[in-house]
């Protein structure tokens, strides 16, 4: 849940930079998430669309700020959890059926007239040990492939 500061009024979100808690603009915080994990277009339509979807919600500007600080709430989350951004990245551009995996947090007490859209992007652990196990096979293969060219 964020705080808020009391001197200013604006909301405190986590740094992940960092590891502090200071107050940034959540549309400043998903522009800079969507370059560390080098998201498309298509990717952050997609993470959009999540977050309000459970909800069946039309969003107007309100929600859609809301919806914004959601979507980059989850990705610092997930990449807190992770500690890589090229393996988070990668991980939301998977073709897998979880693809960014977005979770409805308590769904069921989403009522009427209630402006917090809120969900999670969960990675399954084993999706992303084999990702990583995917590229560092790449890489060796890489690497071998130079080395018989090279000699």
């Amino acid at each position: 849940m964020p705080h808020t500061d009391i001197d200013t009024g604006s909301v405190l979100r986590p740094s992940f930079h960092a590891g502090a808690t200071h107050a940034v603009p959540s549309g400043d915080m998903l522009a800079d998430l969507i370059g560390r994990l080098r998201l498309t277009q298509g990717d952050i339509r997609r993470l959009l669309r999540m977050s309000d979807e459970p909800a069946r919600v039309v969003p107007d500007r309100e929600q859609g700020a809301i919806r914004i600080g959601s979507v980059a709430s989850a990705l610092g989350e997930a990449l807190l959890l992770v500690g890589d951004d090229e393996l988070v990245g990668s991980w939301l551009r998977a073709p897998h059926a979880r693809r960014g995996g977005a979770t409805p947090i308590e769904e069921a007490e989403f009522a009427e007239g209630d402006t917090q859209i809120r969900f999670v992007l969960r990675p399954d652990p084993m999706e992303l040990v084999l990702m990583m196990a995917e590229r560092t096979v790449s890489r060796h293969r890489a690497a071998l492939a130079d080395m018989k060219t090279d000699a």
